[in-house]
């Protein structure tokens, strides 16, 4: 919609942007970290599910579809 009607008024705007997502971001990276440290098995396996998701979404052609169905 963004890039069909770029001049229509949105409403909602993130509160504190861009310091509150970039801070989530963070937080998620850093808790990631420690999760490593703590437990790598349990890392390594989150690791590998989220990378066979992203070859099965792509291999599948989910990324070409886009939003619209």
């Amino acid at each position: 919609l963004r890039q069909k009607e770029p001049g229509l008024h949105r409403p909602y705007s993130t509160p504190l942007y861009p310091y509150l997502p970039a801070t989530a971001a963070l937080l998620a990276v850093g808790c990631f970290i420690a999760m490593l440290i703590s437990n790598p098995s349990i890392g390594g396996i989150f690791v590998g599910i989220v990378l066979s998701s992203v070859l099965v979404f792509r291999a599948l052609g989910f990324h070409k579809r886009g939003l619209s169905r």
